[in-house]
């Protein structure tokens, strides 16, 4: 969709905010009020866009978590670390996707970026490497 200072796209996003807010997910919450910043931009309204957008940006900051250095030289960031400990735990990704407030595509996701950077192949692979790096 093309993002224009329309006040159609603009209540869109508002709603899709809201939805989305309401739903618990705030990793596309905050993707949708950088949408909405920048239809709110294309109508001329600055102020307001700016301000979804540091709410957004704070959001997004607290998701991402802080980076986390791992003995093995491997780096995993903060999210990534708190769903490997909860694949450890044996949580299935709906469960880990409502314990963390995210969708599980971003789980998936984020499993996805571990396997890879950890070398891992397997769920399995992965609860291993939680328990036996002492983070499970």
């Amino acid at each position: 969709m093309a993002v224009t200072g329309d006040g159609d796209v603009v209540e869109h996003w508002q709603d899709a905010v809201r939805g989305f807010h309401e739903a618990g997910l705030a990793h596309d919450e905050a993707q949708s009020r950088l949408r909405l910043a920048a239809a709110l931009r294309g109508a001329g309204d600055d102020a307001a866009a700016q301000e979804r957008e540091q709410v957004a940006a704070a959001v997004l900051a607290r998701l991402r978590g802080p980076r986390a250095q791992r003995t093995d030289g491997e780096r995993l960031t903060g999210r990534q670390g708190e769903v490997l400990r909860l694949v450890a735990r044996g949580l299935s990704n709906a469960e880990i996707a409502a314990e963390l407030q995210v969708s599980e595509h971003t789980v998936h996701r984020h499993l996805a970026n571990t396997y890879t950077s950890l070398d891992l192949g397997s769920r399995a692979a992965a609860a291993a490497y939680a328990v036996s790096h002492g983070l499970a």
